[in-house]
């Protein structure tokens, strides 16, 4: 038998080495390379190697000063097997989250603008409709006379800490204006981040959808600019890879107005329904903020079979439970609830006699 030779060993070049396994940019070839040799093993885990292309994948990541353990904040600096086994897990659920992504989004928190509230209300976008009883169900901003003045929506989605895929919008046209094409925007584009202070991280369902926009938030992500089809169809806006929501708030920004309102010559833009699709990874990691602003991301090693085995399985074959859903699953319900009663109160019906 020939001889053969492990290059970690023979070249005992350590930036060589790394510059070699740098080379490995896919997830599931790094933690393969992990089971070649006790070698190649001790290299991968003590260089930290899948907490680097974890960062390079998901920049927003290096924004977390702090990872443990909820049970014991001593691991994480002390265990590099911890820290690995952590980071290739979070690159697992990366990588398989494009099977089986579901809709993540928790709750509207509101629009830059609202022609009519409520029958015209951002709450609208959570319904997969184009009508109900009440009558349409879309969203409208307020008209400009400057079809370059852009709009945005804010949503919460379920949880701190969740996976994007892509995001699906349904432009709406006018029901009454026969033929007529949506009141589409020319491009859109999609920030992820976090509120400025721990206080705007709890949100009261009852207080939304704020009618006004503030700028309370830090985004650490924020997407190319995709063109719009002026069509009244769902369309999907798939992000160059996967990404990671740190902070759990997503905007959508709408750029360029299309179409003119014949009554008032204004440019609006309508959407009728939105969907942010890829998977929330609580309870296995969350993120917490403190007083100064610095973020620690919280991992929960007991649950991560779970989360894996959820991204890469079909809705339809889960057993309905917390953990499907997320720690505010019902807020999105209460949402389209309190739209329901605000809206018949507007038209003047009774919808609980």
């Amino acid at each position: 038998m020939e001889n053969r030779h492990d290059f970690v060993k023979y070249l005992n070049n350590t930036d060589v080495t790394l510059n070699i396994f740098a080379r490995l940019d896919a997830p599931a070839d790094l933690i393969r390379a992990t089971a070649v040799s006790h070698l190649w093993r001790h290299f991968v885990i003590n260089q930290r190697l899948c907490k680097q292309l974890c960062l390079t994948k998901v920049p927003s990541m290096s924004n977390i000063n702090a990872v443990f353990e909820r049970e014991d904040e001593e691991r994480n600096e002390h265990n590099p097997e911890w820290y690995h086994k952590m980071y290739s897990n979070l690159l697992s659920a990366l990588s398989n989250s494009t099977i089986y992504p579901r809709n993540c989004i928790d709750c509207v928190i509101g629009a830059s603008s609202t022609n009519i509230y409520p029958p015209e209300s951002i709450v609208h976008t959570l319904l997969n409709t184009e009508r109900y009883a009440l009558g349409g169900s879309y969203w409208s901003s307020r008209g400009q006379s400057d079809p370059d003045v852009p709009e945005t929506i804010l949503y919460k989605l379920l949880n701190t800490v969740c996976i994007v895929n892509e995001i699906q919008i349904r432009p709406c046209k006018a029901s009454w204006e026969q033929g007529s094409a949506p009141y589409s925007a020319q491009f859109v584009r999609f920030r992820m981040g976090h509120p400025r202070s721990i206080a705007d991280f709890e949100v009261d369902v009852r207080t939304l959808p704020l009618q006004q926009l503030h700028d309370n938030y830090i985004w650490t992500f924020t997407s190319p600019e995709f063109p719009m089809a002026q069509e009244p169809r769902m369309q999907t806006f798939k992000l160059p890879e996967p990404t990671i929501c740190v902070g759990g708030f997503l905007q959508i920004e709408f750029l360029g107005r299309t179409r003119k309102r014949e009554f008032d010559g204004l440019y609006y833009l309508c959407m009728s329904h939105i969907r942010v699709l890829g998977h929330s990874l609580w309870p296995a990691f969350d993120v917490e903020m403190s007083e100064t602003g610095d973020f620690s991301l919280i991992y929960c090693p007991e649950n991560i079979d779970s989360i894996l085995n959820r991204i890469t399985t079909k809705e339809e074959d889960l057993e309905t439970n917390a953990l499907m859903f997320g720690k505010n699953s019902s807020m999105a319900a209460h949402q389209t609830l309190d739209l329901l009663n605000i809206t018949s109160l507007y038209y003047g019906l009774n919808l609980n006699p």
